[in-house]
């Protein structure tokens, strides 16, 4: 293998060092950088991370990776993307390449986000509201249906491993637990039906006080445009109900347009972005502070349901589905897992028979109350048998389709 001296020999004479002396780092010799040129990102992005054809075309495979380190041994984040980003010029490659740098730092093992504080002299509240820009920008990537279109399956698979280390990392950074926790909190039950937001907020009175005074604060806003927005941190509280929703809504479609044929081929960047994608919420539903308002939202979009259904989760589960199943499995543990979201306790088996139960009967009241001649007899089903495939099949069956929809 060689040595360490002849890797860094190499290193050195590689263009991209040439590229980061010029415009970052200065030479020996005492040569000023040429300082911040915003067609150096775009070049070292389009050229180097995800080029359009060449050797490593794409990005994501190994050539990439060692692309990654180069940048990474120059101090490409520190020295040059984040001194120079600013939320209202940068791009969207500007920020892709900050969010590849993080990846890369987390991917070693070394403190990434202590890399954003490298401007000592700045004060706290400084760097926090440039991280919150930044932060804010990184959501816009996703909600904002023409960026994220543009964005390949090997970004998007770069831009969700991003997600996964922020909510890996959030509690033991104060800086990135204020804005990243926001994203999980009570607005996300805005994107809940109506049927199922009352049903939750009856079962949990003490939360109908904030919702109330939630949703008076957004007719506010509503009622008086033209405020301060992002500045001080109006942009971000109007994606906290979208973000997370756009996120599952994305992960759902891919995983749907997967193709049941087996001859098929389906390219690999679209399976490692399912699989990413699944990751990231079996992490948030494993941890109680991020399940709290997120676990009802999955529950009411019916991610399990439509993953199970999915060509990944039948025809492909022994072939290169096997580990989107396997995650699957985890996420089905941790999305029943016993234990009330609100309160963390701890429920027992009858407590959860009984929550399950009353579920049920809500639901016979409702097909009683709206489709009495339809479903009559499933109104006085036993729990047991309403819990049946088979039955359900059979009476849902029977209904019209405006009346099944």
């Amino acid at each position: 293998p060689p040595s360490a001296e002849s890797s860094v020999s190499k290193a050195a004479q590689d263009p991209l060092m040439d590229l980061a002396y010029r415009h970052w780092l200065g030479t020996e010799e005492g040569s000023v950088p040429q300082g911040f040129d915003a067609s150096v990102v775009e070049k070292i992005y389009t050229e180097e991370l995800f080029p359009a054809k060449g050797k490593h075309a794409g990005g994501g495979g190994r050539q990439t990776r060692e692309r990654l380190q180069l940048l990474e041994f120059s101090a490409y984040l520190e020295q040059y993307l984040w001194p120079h980003f600013d939320a209202a010029t940068a791009t969207s490659r500007h920020i892709m390449s900050i969010i590849l740098m993080l990846n890369e730092k987390f991917r070693e093992g070394v403190t990434a986000w202590e890399h954003l504080r490298a401007d000592k002299s700045a004060a706290e509240d400084v760097t926090q509201g440039k991280f919150q820009a930044f932060f804010l920008r990184v959501v816009e990537l996703q909600v904002e249906p023409s960026l994220w279109g543009a964005l390949s399956a090997k970004e998007r698979c770069a831009y969700t491993l991003f997600l996964i280390n922020v909510y890996a990392s959030c509690f033991e950074e104060p800086m990135v637990s204020g804005v990243a926790m926001r994203l999980v909190s009570l607005p996300l039950w805005e994107r809940l039906t109506p049927g199922r937001l009352r049903l939750e907020l009856s079962e949990f009175p003490q939360l109908l006080r904030h919702w109330q005074h939630l949703q008076a604060r957004k007719k506010g806003k509503e009622g008086g445009k033209g405020g301060k927005g992002a500045a001080n941190g109006g942009g971000l509280q109007n994606m906290e109900a979208a973000f997370l929703p756009a996120v599952v809504e994305a992960f759902l479609s891919a995983v749907e347009a997967v193709p049941g044929d087996l001859g098929t081929a389906v390219p690999r960047e679209t399976m490692l972005y399912c699989e990413r994608c699944l990751e990231l919420l079996v992490d948030l539903m494993a941890q109680l502070h991020t399940r709290r308002f997120l676990r009802t939202m999955l529950d009411d979009m019916h991610v399990l349901e439509r993953c199970e259904l999915s060509a990944l989760a039948t025809k492909r589960s022994a072939g290169d589905g096997k580990l989107f199943s396997q995650l699957l499995e985890l996420f089905r543990f941790y999305l029943g897992f016993e234990i009330s979201d609100q309160t963390g306790e701890a429920l027992s088996d009858a407590k959860m028979q009984s929550r399950h139960l009353q579920r049920i009967h809500v639901l016979q009241r409702l097909a009683f109350k709206y489709h009495q001649a339809a479903m009559k007899d499933f109104s006085f089903l036993s729990a047991s048998q309403v819990g049946q495939r088979n039955q359900l099949q059979k009476l849902l069956g029977a209904l019209p389709d405006p009346q099944a929809c």
